[in-house]
């Protein structure tokens, strides 16, 4: 099987993957102890914001250059702490068990797909901006659930930061959400 995909030099594939780990280290150093000052919830969807931005850029490049795919690629390592440990972090604190389990599912989809991806493009398609599009709807998702669905700033954020009546508020949204009472929870 043969994709139509032209061999670049090796330095370039490395350069690949060292601007991905790069910007994944950068973002381990600076993005975590942001979102403790700042709280989670603008992080969580500041990283769905970046990664549907990075794919459409990968979509529909504005200059087709080797360094404009560098960056889309730092970028894209930069939202692999964001996610996985600032935004899962987030929504498995303290969502209800229903919500969490939604959201469990939806951040195993979100890696399946590099799981799935080489039997797609075996047998069902060789058109890999299908896989864009994939990861464009999975950030489209969440952005939308943060618009019409209220989930609430870090319980612990709020308390750390002295902001009790926000914090009760939020766990009592929570209780109601989830149909529950202080002595179940």
């Amino acid at each position: 099987m043969t994709l139509g995909l032209h061999c670049a030099p090796a330095y370039e594939i490395g350069l690949f993957g060292s601007c991905f780990f790069f910007g994944y280290l950068c973002s381990c150093l600076v993005f975590p102890p942001l979102a403790d000052l700042y709280g989670r919830k603008p992080f969580v969807i500041g990283v769905c914001v970046e990664q549907a931005i990075c794919l459409l850029a990968l979509l529909y490049p504005p200059v087709v250059s080797p360094f404009s795919f560098y960056v889309i690629i730092f970028f894209f390592g930069a939202s692999g702490p964001l996610k996985n440990m600032i935004a899962y972090t987030h929504l498995m604190e303290f969502l209800p068990d229903k919500v969490t389990e939604a959201s469990g599912l939806l951040f195993f989809l979100d890696d399946f797909v590099q799981v799935i991806s080489p039997l797609l493009l075996m047998y069902v398609t060789k058109d890999t901006d299908l896989f864009l599009w994939i990861g464009l709807f999975m950030n489209i998702l969440p952005l939308l659930g943060f618009l019409t669905v209220y989930i609430p700033e870090s319980t612990k954020y709020l308390l750390e930061k002295g902001r009790y009546n926000s914090a009760l508020n939020d766990i009592e949204h929570i209780l109601r959400f989830n149909k529950s009472t202080p002595a179940q929870a």
